[in-house]
Formats: C-alpha cells, structure tokens, sequence
C-alpha cells in the first residue's frame, strides 16, 4: 500500500498530521519480499515509486515484463497533487490484487503526469503490444516510469543533475546499478544484469525486436567473479555525493553490498561509462555491513548509511591516520611462542566446539585470549556469551592436500576475531609455501589454489567485510563460543576437564558456572547415540544462526536458534521467501526430497548461491547426507502435537483431547502422553524413575532409572522443599534427546542430602 500523508510546519520540526492518510495503491501481495523499495519526489515535484516483483524466484508472478498487469517490477511516477494537464489513471479492478470487486487505486488520490512514457501507448482504442505481450489499451497501467526491474530497493536522485539512480537486487548471479530514463526498460526477467536469464513463465526468450536498457554497473555474487573491487548478493543503492566534506568525492555515485560491506564509489568517465580507480571498476571507499539505505545530511550534504543490522545512522567520513597498521606476519603478532609448533604465547587458551562449522574440509584448531585480567564474559545457557572488549579469537586452519590423507596436511591460514567496543573485525593470515611464517592477508581477501591438491581446490581467504558478514550481533559475534559448542571435555595439560567448568574454575565467567552437567551440548553429524533432529537442528545452529534468527540479515522466514522449537522454527513446511514457482517447495519437506529447498540451499542447486556463504566452495556432502536422512527416515513419522492430537482425535473438540486431559484416566495428560509417544485411550505404566537404595555395585549411593524415549529431552529435576525445583546436577543428567528409545541410570552423589524428585519430558 502507498498511503499520502500531510505535513506542516511547527518550527524547525515537520509534524505529521496524523489523522489524515490518503491510500494511494492498495494491492494483494502473494510474497514477503520485493514488495515496496523506496519512494522519493524528483525534481519536476512528481513521487516516484520503486516496486519490487512480488517475490516469486525468476518472477515466478510473471509481473516485471507487463505494463498491463498489476503494480509490481519496476518505478511509478504519480501526480499527487493532481496538477493542470494531469490524467486520471486506468482503472484497476482485479480480484488477484485486491478483494473481489474492490479498486486498486483510491479515488481521485493522484493523477498521471502528462509526459508519462507509456501514456502515448494507451492513446486511442484497441489493443497494444508491449514485450511481445498484446493488451487492451485500457488496461495499460501508465503509472508506470520504468518496468522489468527485479527488486530496485533504493533509489535517489542526483540533487545537481536530477539523474535517478537505482540498485537493483539480482537472482541468483548478478547485481547491478542503473540510471533510470523515461520508459526505461531493465530486462528482467529475461536479462539479469548483462546477462542472459530463464524467467519462471513462457516465452522462455524474448520476442523478435525486444531491446532493453543496460546497467551502468555491474558485479558478481561470487567472489572470484572477476571483479577486485566488489562482489556481494544484495545491493543497496546509494547517492551521488555533493557534499563539502570530502571533495574527492564529489560527483561520485555511492553504494554498496548489504552482505559483504563493500562500499564502493564510481566515478562517469568521459564515454558515458561509469567505474573509475586503478582498474576501471570503481574505487573501493570501506566496508559496513547490513547498509539498507542511504541517504543526505541536509545541513551539509555528507552521506548517511542506515545500518539496519546495528540499529544505527552512520556518516561517511575520512578515515583518521593514528591506528596502527596489523602485524605484517604471523611471528609479529606475538600470538604464539613458537610458530614452528603454534605453541601458544602465555593466555592463549585452546577450545575445541561440539560441531564444527563447514570450511571446505579444514582441519581446525582455536584458541582464545581476554586481554585483562579483570575482564569476564557473561555467561548464559542457551543465548550468546557477553564478550569484552579487547578479547581475541584464533583459528588455524590445515587442508589434507590429498583428501583424507592426514600425511599429506599442510597449513593454509590462521585468522583472528578480535571484539571492539561494538563490533568484532577480523584478519586473516596466509601460508608461506615453505611454511615458515604466514604473511597478513589483502583487506579485500584473496582466492588461491590451495598447492598439489588432489582434487584440485581452491582456497577463499575471507576479507574483513566477509569476516564481519558472519561474525553478526545477532549470533554472539565469535560464534561457536557459547554453552552448546564448549559443553564437552578438552585436555588441559595431564588432566581431561570439561571446558565450561574449567574457565569457571580459572575465573572467566562474570559469576560461578552451576549445574554444568545440565547444560544442552550440540551433537555432531555422526553421532549416532543422537537423534537426527537434535543433529539436523545442531548443524542448523552452527552454520546459519549468524543470519537466520529474528535480529538476523537474512529475510528467510525460518529460526536457525537451537533454543526455538521445531514446530516454531519454520523448519518443517516452513514458507519460503522465494519457492521457485512452485508452491509446493518448502524448506524440509517430510519425505519429498525435490520440494525440500534446504537441500539446494546447500548443494548450490537450481541457481541458488550455497549456503553458508563463505568457506562453502566445497559441498558439505556429510550435512547433505544429514539432511536427506531427516527428510526421508524421521520427519515422514514426525507428528507435532496437533498432528498426534488430530490422530487420537479426530473430532474437533472432542472431549478429553486438550492437553491437559487425561480421557484414559492413567494419570498422564495428553500433552505428556504426547512426548512420549502413547495412546492416550490405553492404560499406560506411569512414567517415572525407579529408585533404588544404594549398593555394593553403586558404591553405596541411591540410584535413578526411567525409560527415557527416543528424540527427547529427558531430565531428573530435584527440590528439597518441594517447591523450588531446579535441574539435579549429577552426570549423565544433560538434555540429550537419544536416536533410540533406551533406560537411563543416575547415581546420587555419595553423602547426598534428603530430596524430593521428579521427572522432566520435552519435546524439541
């Protein structure tokens, strides 16, 4: 909906007036993304209005190439104040917009601006035709300023020249910059950037005689698409800059990636094509990412960057010159004693998480640092760790040059994390071919042959921007650094110690660490004792929480958190943003492996860039094996609760089927009778622990049996005064969800004060 609001003046403060919106546009939507970009008044006083596709992949709506359709793919310019010479608009009456009768267009809201590129189209009676589309004239929609545009998310006009500059957001492959004329014309969904492209709905080319218009600007998604300066996923237009400020700046066309940071400015040369720096690709200004907007200051024209991941405004300013340059090597970071062996300097502490995260077949050793001694980091179960300033982060990686073959390993890099006031930023060292000292990495990275690799690969060292692209707010920043990844037992020194409750002990943590044996842990693909949802959703967690979670960069609808239930995370027939054209794909689909994006997202099929997006040029067959298992072996058997609720159930309503009633009078309620898998019709034993006084065989000390079933938690939870209950902090008494259903025994430890228990089922 495009809505016109009033304004007026009190002050130096424009007020809305609030009582009085005018709906201009009101149309159904069918997606959650290419909706509304951005909106603007150009110079002649007209509002321009950028529109995406409506969403469906290679514009499954079939809606960027039409002028005839409904309101989506491309730039409106409208007349709201109904000017002299104005027309009034065609009207717009369609059930696929709107509801069944009603208007897309509110009366007598706007008009069409005389000059309008298609209203010599729609001029007489008749039919025209358009992109090899024949329409009647009176359906030409002559709002229209600009079509076949995918998601032009930002545009701006050149307060000097008036020139409209827009970035349009590509597929799978291409994002590029356009100035948009009158009738411009962008070529999608037949052309993605310079490039040929396959739309959703027939003709699969485009007609005899079709021309578009050519961006001014293009680049790759993939960082070795051949461009130094910039590569990215998601552009986000910016400004011409005309401010005072930095006057080597002056006339340049701004923008930048919102996924990798790279912002970039281009500069016209004197053909008419845009670029500039050193290599005629432009000149590559910082990096920031999350940029959704841009913008002018108008009290003196610098640039402004809405950093939507940070929740702030930030300013484009020259950098300062008193920081310090990195450590050009790795023996000049003082990061290790002796770098022949990576033995560590003194307060470098090894870690080791449950799950690795996917590095193109990288063997991995980590290391951390706090710089002072009174620094701590807050601890918390199941969220991120608060981390200080100042801390570091170290990451080694080898690569078996042969696969498989650990003879044949050799070091590739060693990166740092390092935690700022507000952020994290990160640099990366490269091997020396004789592997004497690894040498400071290019800020923009670096792809390389990873040497007499057998097969052939090629190793991405990760620029700062794409450090940062990972390393997010919203996932803790040093990820793998939480509860569920260092829940596990690590060597430190002739003694085995689990790693929570040694940093506990050694003072890392801001208050004592309690109850370490309760605390959940990440299993890893292979682990069979797991269940396949407690792997699937511990993979998940690791290798996409950074962006997929509420706060995150991604605009898919799904939780990638641990903490989130299954049947809340949107994981099962979760809705997708993009389906492909088909509304059958979902992200799992029980038992259908060709619906079940999730699979293409990381094989890097059907066009879709693979997933996670860095460290992913090899494909992570274990976690597709994973994934096929869970999709084809246990979700087909899967039932959420109003799945199970509906089988016992099958009137709605019925009595006895809430889940707090207990038809079958056995003393379980349904929800319970739920989790563990019975029918609440049938007498069922109660499920509960068997305690037996201590024995020789248990050294005297009282024990806990319970049956305890497959994929679920199960836990012993202990009070002394029947009130307060609190998870029992023995071993073996963690949140495991087991692959099969099994019997659990655990001990009291010896000397145990008197206490209530009770037993504990959930779901995941």
């Amino acid at each position: 909906r495009d809505v016109e609001i009033s304004v007026r003046s009190e002050g130096h403060v424009a007020a809305i007036v609030v009582s009085c919106p005018v709906p201009l546009i009101t149309q159904r939507d069918g997606a959650g993304n290419h909706n509304g970009g951005d909106m603007a008044f150009g110079p002649d006083g007209y509002l321009y209005i950028s529109v995406g596709d409506e969403g469906p992949q290679r514009d499954g709506a079939d809606n960027a190439r039409r002028i005839a359709k409904d309101f989506f793919g491309g730039i409106l310019r409208l007349d709201v104040d109904r000017k002299p010479g104005s027309l009034p608009p065609h009207a717009h009456d369609e059930s696929s917009t709107t509801a069944a009768g009603d208007s897309a267009i509110t009366p007598d809201s706007y008009a069409i601006p005389p000059d309008n590129p298609f209203l010599p189209l729609a001029q007489g009676t008749g039919n025209a035709t358009y992109n090899g589309f024949t329409f009647p004239k009176t359906a030409i929609r002559t709002e229209w300023y600009a079509i076949g545009l995918r998601n032009p998310w930002r545009m701006s006009f050149d307060p000097l020249t008036g020139r409209l500059f827009c970035g349009e957001v590509g597929q799978d492959a291409w994002e590029e910059i356009d100035i948009i004329t009158p009738g411009f014309n962008g070529g999608w969904s037949w052309r993605e950037g310079l490039h040929a492209h396959s739309p959703a709905n027939p003709p699969a080319t485009p007609p005899a005689g079709w021309t578009s218009d050519p961006p001014i600007y293009e680049y790759s998604h993939s960082s070795g698409g051949g461009n130094p300066v910039i590569s990215g996923s998601s552009v986000t237009g910016g400004v011409v800059y005309r401010g005072d400020r930095l006057p080597e700046l002056a006339g340049k066309y701004l923008f930048c990636d919102f996924n990798t940071g790279f912002i970039v400015a281009l500069t016209e040369q004197p053909d008419g094509r845009w670029g500039g720096g050193s290599g005629g690709l432009g000149q590559r200004l910082a990096t920031e990412t999350g940029v959704s907007g841009w913008g002018y200051d108008p009290r003196n024209g610098d640039a402004l960057l809405c950093d939507l991941t940070g929740g702030q405004v930030k300013r484009l300013a020259r950098s300062g010159t008193t920081g310090a340059q990195p450590p050009a090597t790795l023996s000049a970071t003082g990061a290790f004693s002796d770098v022949a062996t990576l033995a560590p300097a003194a307060g470098l502490v090894p870690y080791a998480p449950n799950v690795d995260f996917w590095s193109d077949h990288a063997v991995k050793t980590r290391w951390f640092a706090i710089r002072n001694l009174t620094d701590t980091v807050g601890f918390s179960a199941d969220g991120p760790w608060t981390l200080p300033a100042g801390m570091v982060w170290v990451k080694h990686f080898d690569v078996d040059t042969t696969r498989g073959n650990p003879a044949t390993r050799r070091r590739l890099e060693t990166r740092f994390l390092v935690k700022t006031p507000t952020d994290v930023y990160g640099l990366s060292y490269q091997w020396r071919d004789d592997q004497s000292d690894a040498d400071l990495v290019p800020e923009d990275g670096l792809s390389a042959a990873v040497p007499a690799s057998s097969p052939a690969q090629t190793w991405r060292y990760p620029s700062r921007a794409e450090c940062r692209s990972c390393h997010t707010p919203a996932g803790g920043y040093a990820l793998s650094f939480n509860t569920p990844q260092l829940n596990r037992s690590h060597p430190y020194g002739a003694e085995t110690l689990n790693q929570i409750a040694a940093l506990s002990a050694a003072g890392y943590f801001s208050a004592p660490v309690s109850g370490v044996h309760t605390l959940p842990a990440f299993a890893a693909a292979g682990d069979e004792d797991a269940s396949l949802e407690w792997r699937v959703r511990s993979y998940l967690a690791v290798n996409c929480v950074q962006c997929h979670q509420p706060g995150g960069a991604s605009s898919g609808y799904w939780d990638a958190r641990a903490a989130t239930p299954t049947d809340l995370a949107q994981l099962i027939n979760g809705p997708l943003v993009n389906d492909g054209g088909d509304p059958a794909n979902r992200w799992c689909v029980p038992g259908d492996l060709d619906h079940s994006m999730i699979l293409d997202r990381l094989r890097g099929d059907s066009g879709v860039p693979r997933m996670p997006p860095l460290a992913t040029l090899e494909r992570d067959t274990a976690a597709e094996t994973l994934l096929t298992r869970w999709i084809t072996k246990a979700l087909p058997a899967r039932q959420s609760q109003a799945q199970w609720q509906a089988t016992h159930f099958p009137a709605p309503g019925a009595p006895g089927s809430l889940p707090d009633d207990d038809p079958d009078g056995d003393g379980t309620v349904n929800r319970t009778e739920f989790l563990l898998g019975q029918d609440p019709h049938a007498l069922n034993p109660p499920w509960q622990p068997t305690i037996a006084p201590g024995t020789a065989a248990a050294d005297g000390r009282l024990t806990l049996t319970f049956p305890h079933p497959a994929n679920r938690t199960a836990v012993i939870e202990t009070s002394l005064d029947f009130t307060n209950w609190s998870p029992w902090d023995v071993p073996g008494n963690a949140p495991a969800p087991p692959a099969v259903p099994g019997t659990r025994t655990l001990s009291a430890p010896a000397g145990d004060a008197a206490r209530f228990f009770r037993l504990r089922v959930c779901g995941l």
